[in-house]
């Protein structure tokens, strides 16, 4: 430190506003109060508490060097980027922000000004407009270069961008994520399935579906059958099949980590699979290059396992060659620093932008002050999504365009002066179609026996569906989650069965149940262990079960339909002595459902239409409850089921299972796809 402060006698930090904890309390040790340091930053573009930045840091600075008696505050308030109407409009968004250091709107340096336009309509009208504005703007002589595109997210970036290739408009895209290329997607799979890794099934699939054996997955239970010719304890049937024997083969070479991407390499000349990308494979080859050099190999199959990290992080980033002219697409985050004389930011509605649900997490063992107050941490959020905004706003030199629903409008716009900008409703665009991958699969069989779980999935999407009940290639590797939730089932019905209440009971019953070989380690078994003799302890003091109804657990039942057969089987059944019966599901997620939510899922209705088909219901309403274990107090979503109730998912679930019977497995958008283990190799929707 004395030798540093010897050599280094004044300090200039700029951008100080990306500063983060550690790197200020650098700048105070090396500068010392009253030394020479000048900072420059602009709060308003603090983006980046994910990195550690704060806003608060300015703050800091002010309390640690404002006792000098050379310290100063000089706020520069001239803009020499954007006309006054960005900027005025720029203001309007971060005004109720607190912590600000200037308070008045910056001052242009120009007297070129065009109002900012805001642009309404649902999302395919303000697609269309994009294309429209963006083909008007160049032939209107404005080059390709002049106009951006920001989106809050990469997801909807990549969206805009397949958009404009689709209409025509070159396009920049400076930098790409290794693992959302093909090639990347291929090699994965291909490491995978030679290594029998965690993406086996999955990258199994992707390969062959592009390939010439595709045209057998069209036989129901080929796939299932592939999967067990790689395991020789599994009696299987014998595949005759060149690349399945091929890939067999290379999954038993004892020695393969060096030779990877040669092996891959002809493996894709052989079998032709779909591209020659090989300036990205070298980037692969170089990363297996540096793994290798960084770790001796111990086991085989730790390659395959340190991939796997990196796709499932995705966050390796490649410069592309762009050669030529073309808009810029990118996010607000990426565009920090730029500037473009034309500025277009779409989807502005709630929960895209502002981000919702997000909690900003600080470093809870730093002492920061605003670990200290009792910060609201969704406030910080959205003053954050403000300043996000500001950003991209002020990337606009001459030109702001937004686009924005009537309805669910962001949020942004209930502070934001309505003469800041100009609102113009979109004509037309709605004939803009959504172009949907071609995702027709005709198998020579359709099938015959449903459940609740896959009617319930084929309505949440019906790849999800194709790939899970048809290709069977569903993942038998739980998460410590869902095996939490698996063992809460099981003690349940033992605890049901032996009338258990006693808190040792019900901690024997979950040592019985558990199975710790099933977790990661002991550590996690443990953890997920005491919680869940935490939520069984609690949620049987707060109910008082009650042990004298008469009940049937795991009750099965099935029921004929147009010669097809649906199945289900109920947690619980509760009769009681008139007779009525209750339906109880048990739910182990966090996330309890409303009633009007309850209603729109499959699975109560279902359960209640195969109960009055095998069972004499004497009264009406039937009484099916969703019982969330983890909210003690409140367990029950409960619904009241009638005759017309009845009617309509009788209907629904013929209506599904008539889809199914055409071959309909087209992907959808959904809450669901966080969770879908098809998405990152086999999904054409994901982004």
């Amino acid at each position: 430190l004395l030798k540093i402060r010897t050599r280094f006698r004044h300090l200039i930090v700029d951008e100080f506003q990306d500063n983060n904890y550690a790197l200020s309390r650098i700048l105070e040790r090396i500068s010392g109060k009253g030394g020479s340091v000048t900072v420059v930053g602009d709060d308003d573009q603090s983006i980046y508490s994910f990195r550690g930045a704060h806003v608060y840091g300015f703050n800091e600075f002010r309390k640690f060097h404002q006792a000098s008696c050379d310290y100063a505050e000089v706020t520069l308030d001239i803009n020499y980027r954007s006309t006054q109407s960005i900027l005025d409009f720029a203001h309007e968004i971060v005004k109720d922000n607190d912590a600000r250091f200037k308070h008045s709107v910056l001052q242009a340096n120009s007297n070129i000004n065009e109002e900012v336009v805001l642009y309404v309509g649902g999302k395919l009208e303000q697609k269309s407009k994009i294309i429209d504005l963006v083909k008007g703007l160049i032939e209107n002589g404005r080059l390709l270069s002049d106009i951006c595109i920001l989106t809050r997210t990469r997801g909807n970036a990549v969206e805009l961008k397949d958009l404009l290739e689709s209409n025509d408009i070159p396009i920049v895209n400076n930098t790409e994520k290794l693992f959302e290329l093909a090639v990347a997607k291929d090699f994965i799979s291909f490491v995978n399935v030679i290594y029998k890794g965690k993406y086996f099934k999955t990258g199994l699939y992707r390969l062959l579906s592009s390939s010439d054996y595709k045209n057998e997955l069209q036989e129901p239970g080929v796939m299932l059958e592939v999967i067990k010719a790689f395991n020789p304890d599994l009696e299987s049937k014998k595949i005759d099949s060149e690349i399945v024997d091929y890939l067999y083969r290379l999954s038993n070479i004892e020695s393969k980590d060096a030779s990877l991407i040669d092996s891959f390499e002809l493996f894709l000349s052989k079998f032709s699979i779909r591209h020659d990308d090989f300036e990205h494979l070298k980037v692969l080859e170089n990363t297996i290059l540096k793994y290798m050099n960084l770790y001796e190999i111990s086991e085989s199959g730790n390659v395959c396992t340190y991939l796997n990290s990196l796709f499932d992080l995705n966050d390796t980033f490649i410069d592309l060659d762009n050669k030529g002219d073309g808009v810029s697409i990118m996010t607000v985050h990426q565009s920090k620093g730029m500037e473009f004389n034309i500025v277009l930011i779409p989807f502005l509605s709630s929960n895209v932008f502002p981000l919702s649900n997000k909690k900003i997490k600080y470093a809870n063992s730093l002492n920061l002050d605003i670990e200290k107050s009792n910060i609201n941490h969704l406030d910080e959020h959205i003053k954050e999504e403000r300043r996000v905004f500001h950003v991209a706003a002020t990337r606009a030199k001459e030109k702001l365009f937004l686009f924005a629903p009537e309805n669910r409008r962001s949020s942004f716009f209930k502070n934001i002066a309505v003469d800041a900008y100009r609102e113009e409703k979109i004509i037309g665009g709605d004939e803009l179609d959504e172009v949907l991958p071609n995702t027709e699969f005709t198998y020579s069989k359709s099938p015959t026996s449903f459940s609740s779980t896959s009617l319930g999935l084929y309505d949440s999407c019906p790849l999800a569906y194709k790939y899970n009940f048809i290709d069977n290639i569903k993942s038998y590797r739980y998460t410590p989650e869902s095996l939490l939730g698996i063992y809460l089932h099981k003690a349940l019905e033992v605890i049901y069965l032996n009338k258990y209440s006693k808190d040792d009971d019900v901690i024997k019953v979950i040592e019985k149940v558990w199975e710790e070989e099933r977790f990661s380690d002991l550590v996690q078994s443990s953890e997920f262990k005491s919680e869940a003799i935490e939520i069984l302890l609690e949620y049987i003091y707060s109910n008082n079960l009650d042990f004298t109804k008469d009940f049937k657990l795991e009750y099965e039942l099935e029921m004929k339909l147009n010669n097809d057969t649906f199945m289900g089987k109920i947690d619980r059944l509760d009769i009681d002595s008139n007779g009525t019966i209750s339906i109880i599901d048990y739910k182990t997620s966090k996330n309890k459902k409303t009633v009007a939510k309850a209603r729109k899922d499959i699975q109560l209705l279902y359960y209640s239409l195969l109960l009055s088909e095998n069972d004499s219901i004497s009264s009406f309403p039937l009484t099916s409850s969703l019982v969330y274990i983890r909210d003690a107090e409140e367990p029950n979503v409960d619904l009241q089921i009638g005759p017309d109730d009845l009617q309509e998912i009788k209907e629904k679930i013929m209506d599904l299972t008539s889809k199914i019977k055409s071959h309909k497995y087209n992907p959808k958008k959904n809450s669901l796809c966080f969770f879908c283990e098809y998405k990152r190799l086999l999904c054409p929707l994901y982004k």
